[in-house]
């Protein structure tokens, strides 16, 4: 089975309030992605080098056997810039 990088499960709450926040002009949406960019930029989200390093090693044994379908920079932010634009 190949699942894609980026994907998840969302709440219906979450749901709601992407569409909501989809639904605001784009200076506002430029705003919030930066606050919420800051929000986890450099945030510890391991909680020990292990699990960074288990983390990675599963990750590469998922690309070697190609159960997962790798997505590049460019990919993801025009995919980004679409979501954004879609008013």
């Amino acid at each position: 089975m190949i699942k894609t990088v980026h994907s998840f499960i969302m709440v219906p709450e979450l749901t709601e309030l992407k569409d909501k926040i989809l639904g605001l002009p784009i200076e506002d949406r430029i705003e919030l992605a930066e606050s919420l960019w800051e929000s986890v930029e450099g945030s510890n989200l391991f909680d020990s080098k292990i699990d960074m390093l288990e983390l990675s090693v599963e990750r590469d044994l998922e690309i070697q056997e190609e159960n997962i379908q790798m997505i590049g920079h460019e990919e993801v932010m025009k995919e980004a810039k679409q979501i954004l634009s879609d008013d």
